[in-house]
């Protein structure tokens, strides 16, 4: 017997349609709970063996010898950030990243817990150098950093684990980084093709891409053509208990910057600290991501390149002047 195929109503298929829509199905990407660890999983995962922990040292020197989460490993700030050609913060030589690959004892099996002794810099950039080095997706960021950790009484050693031996073969991901080249060519592309990829966020304090206040050895403030916006502290609940904000929340801040489902994001500030944490932010959520980590202080020196200063009145912004 012959069947009719099966005609799937219109009003229903454009109900669908509209939910699907309404709930951020075609909009928002997919998000990488997996990245974010909290202290309470962190507590119950300190027994299982192949679980590396990584305290990293910035806003205060010492804080490891003070007191660290247990089985911790010490890594400073310039483990993880290097000056280069005059330009600060950038990603350290793969020699010296394969030292601190075999001082923390990493195989290819290893699972990676990065926290910092602030507000989440620190972390973030272990969490940039270890998805550079082919390890992002085997690294989670602790949510609420050591802070947390301390207010829930947790425990707290002071003497380091030793290293196990390290047997993981880095697989460089170069991609992770873009060059001033490269955000030339993004900007003349965005420039000349209204919502053409990629979506560029500036993490630095909004009165810095205004140009207020210009920050350290910035001579042309302002900021990059076509960049949004999204101070990185916005992400957090509470600066001193430093909880990532809820997925939803995150979300529409990056929605309300232009970036969608299949946006790539690419991340800058005043020298690639600040970058660090909205590169782990959006990556957290879902979105491809990079960083540029010469960042406006490599921008604004550079010649040829354009910066745009908005300009108000009575805190409104009329017009923006761009200077070459």
């Amino acid at each position: 017997m012959h069947r009719r195929p099966l005609k799937f109503p219109l009003h229903l298929f454009l109900a669908v349609f509209l939910l699907l829509v309404g709930t951020g199905f075609s909009l928002s990407p997919e998000p990488r709970t997996n990245l974010l660890i909290s202290t309470q999983d962190l507590a119950d995962r300190m027994s299982h063996g192949g679980l590396i922990i990584v305290h990293v040292e910035k806003d205060r020197e010492g804080s490891f010898a003070e007191g660290h989460i247990p089985g911790a490993h010490r890594v400073t700030w310039t483990d993880v950030a290097v000056e280069r050609d005059g330009i600060p913060n950038e990603i350290p030589s793969v020699e010296e990243l394969v030292k601190l690959i075999a001082r923390l004892g990493i195989q290819k099996d290893s699972a990676i817990v990065v926290y910092d002794d602030g507000a989440g810099l620190a972390a973030a950039r272990a969490y940039v150098v270890f998805d550079y080095l082919g390890l992002g997706d085997s690294t989670a960021v602790l949510d609420g950093q050591l802070a947390k950790w301390q207010a829930e009484e947790r425990p707290i050693f002071t003497d380091e684990a030793a290293p196990g031996s390290a047997d993981y073969i880095p697989h460089l991901h170069p991609e992770v980084i873009v060059s001033l080249d490269d955000m030339r060519d993004i900007v003349w592309l965005k420039q000349h093709f209204s919502g053409a990829n990629p979506v560029l966020i500036d993490a630095r304090p909004e009165f810095q891409y205004h140009g207020d206040k210009p920050g350290k050895g910035i001579d042309r403030p302002g900021h990059i053509p076509e960049a949004h916006n999204i101070f990185w502290r916005t992400t957090l609940t509470d600066s001193d208990v430093p909880v990532m904000k809820s997925i939803h929340e995150l979300r529409r801040m990056y929605e309300a910057a232009g970036a969608n489902r299949d946006s790539l994001v690419v991340a800058y500030c005043r020298t690639g600290g600040q970058a660090s944490q909205t590169y782990f932010t959006a990556k957290y959520l879902g979105y491809d991501v990079r960083l540029y980590d010469g960042s406006f202080i490599e921008w604004s020196h550079a010649e040829g390149t354009d910066v745009i200063v908005p300009m108000y009145i009575h805190e409104t912004e009329t017009r923006a002047i761009i200077e070459p």
